[in-house]
């Protein structure tokens, strides 16, 4: 029986062996068709791993992570993995989790991070909340509460187990779920959770290095003071505005390079106007040539923009001008990175050319001449920008000449999808539907104006309210009859607010489209 029971571990041996050789074998294949591991179809890989109760994970010569697909690395194994390091090499658990974090941040995963984040977060996670929730704001806990808590953390001690909710990690951990649910368009609490992480890092002892020598505590609280300042509600008074401009500006040093996803997370925050960013975007680099173009690109626009509210108006042309000739060039167009706390937006090209056109006219261009910089010719259609642009390039060439609204009519979202608008840009601007009955009224087909809108109206019902206000705010049933204005003065009134229903909520708080 002994000799039986040990040929059969043999074999069981020798068949394990054989399948983590044949589990290496389908993975090199999968590299070599992939050319890369980024887009590697490591199943078969896995299923063969499987057969022996393993787990599929690619690392390099240094030990990261460079590929895995999300079924192999269940949320158990990340969190024993969590734990492991929380007990014997805690200092080394945020950089470990940066890995994670990078390598499974694209479109497929989200929506696993999303589940892995929200488990290991939970109570009894592996850095799950065991302080009071809302700890971070500095209220006093209550004695039934803080009796909670200590006795959590003696259970934990005798199980020699690591409260991991005040630790650096679980900051990590906030920063890729806020991260998750931002790219899933799931925006809830993220103004909370970015201000429990900068809590957790600011009480920290032995404060990291500098952003440029790569140390993922500082840029991790980079991260968290931009997304409070991105999240942060309009209502917010000024004095915690103020403390996270900061401790940001503490954060950077103009001689040193700033990370790419510092900057995206600057922009994010910039692009929700909370607090003025220029001269931080300025000393971070983030008009340098290393970066990404699309970095840049923003970057100009959202400094031109600051520069315009300030008054600056000559520089502030002169800046909106060196982003529409970035957002010109094919490059600009798309990235191959992830940013991880900012969306741009879904037409980069579309989108610049509408803020410029905004800043110019009529403050410092002619209609023509605005036109002339920004090009008449249509952009691609299917996005808020796309609609917006359609409506501006009407007026602008309203203001100069009879204009021609079948040019632009294929570019007219419908009324439900402008109810989606993203940024300030799209409650500056009118809907181009608006702006296209406006502009056929102007050539005198006024019926056919007031059926277009009453068409609008009908197909989305749920919006009748925002159709009745456009009719209102444009004047339709007035303008039409009397046509005082030109189709350019019209659509420079408040028509903006037909096309939605609630508040903008800003980019990181949860816009439906980027940026």
């Amino acid at each position: 029986m002994l000799s039986a029971r040990n040929e059969v571990s043999g074999l069981t041996d020798r068949q394990r062996e054989d399948d983590l050789s044949a589990t290496a074998i389908a993975a090199g294949d999968a590299y070599r068709r992939a050319e890369g591991w980024a887009e590697a179809d490591l199943a078969g890989a896995t299923a063969v791993a499987a057969r022996s109760q393993a787990t599929l994970t690619v690392v390099d010569v240094d030990g990261e992570v460079v590929a895995a697909p999300t079924d192999a690395l269940s949320t158990t194994h990340l969190d024993n993995a969590l734990r492991l390091l929380l007990s014997d090499n805690p200092a080394a658990a945020p950089a470990w989790w940066a890995q994670i974090e990078e390598r499974f941040a694209n479109p497929r995963d989200w929506p696993w991070l999303e589940t892995v984040c929200d488990r290991i977060l939970a109570r009894g996670g592996a850095v799950g909340a065991f302080r009071p929730s809302g700890w971070w704001r500095g209220q006093p806990l209550s004695a039934d509460a803080q009796a909670e808590w200590e006795g959590d953390r003696r259970r934990l001690a005798a199980e020699g187990r690591l409260d991991g909710s005040d630790t650096p990690l679980r900051a990590a951990v906030l920063a890729t779920y806020n991260a998750a649910l931002l790219h899933l368009r799931r925006p809830r609490d993220l103004h909370e959770r970015w201000q429990e992480a900068l809590a957790i890092l600011t009480a920290a002892a032995a404060p990291p290095t500098a952003v440029g020598e790569e140390a993922p505590r500082r840029l991790l609280t980079l991260r968290a003071a931009a997304g409070c300042l991105a999240t942060a509600p309009a209502d917010l008074p000024a004095e915690p505005r103020a403390a996270w401009l900061e401790r940001l500006a503490g954060l950077i040093r103009p001689d040193q390079p700033t990370d790419p996803q510092a900057i995206a997370a600057l922009l994010a925050a910039a692009e929700t106007g909370q607090a003025p960013l220029a001269d931080l975007l300025a000393a971070a680099g983030a008009l340098s040539q290393a970066l990404p173009l699309e970095l840049r690109t923003w970057a100009a626009l959202l400094t031109a923009r600051e520069l315009a509210g300030r008054s600056e108006l000559t520089a502030a042309l002169a800046t909106a001008r060196q982003a529409l000739e970035l957002a010109r060039l094919p490059v600009a167009m798309g990235s191959d990175f992830t940013w991880l706390d900012w969306l741009p937006p879904a037409d980069l090209n579309a989108r610049v050319r509408l803020e410029f056109s905004q800043l110019a006219h009529p403050a410092l261009l002619s209609p023509a001449d605005a036109l002339a910089e920004i090009g008449a010719q249509p952009p691609n259609p299917g996005t808020l920008d796309a609609d917006r642009l359609g409506a501006k390039l009407l007026e602008l060439h309203a203001a100069s000449a009879a204009a021609n609204p079948d040019a632009y009519a294929a570019l007219a979202l419908p009324v439900a999808a402008n109810a989606a608008r993203a940024a300030a840009i799209h409650d500056a601007t009118p809907p181009l539907f608006a702006a296209l009955a406006v502009a056929r009224a102007e050539t005198g087909a006024v019926d056919e104006a007031i059926e277009a809108l009453r068409q609008a109206q009908s197909r989305t019902a749920e919006q009748r309210s925002s159709v009745v206000q456009v009719q209102q705010q444009i004047g339709v049933n007035g303008l039409l009859e009397r046509r005082p204005k030109r189709s350019h003065q019209v659509v420079r009134q408040p028509a903006h607010k037909a096309d939605g229903i609630g508040e903008d909520e800003g980019l990181a708080a949860g816009q439906l489209e980027p940026a």
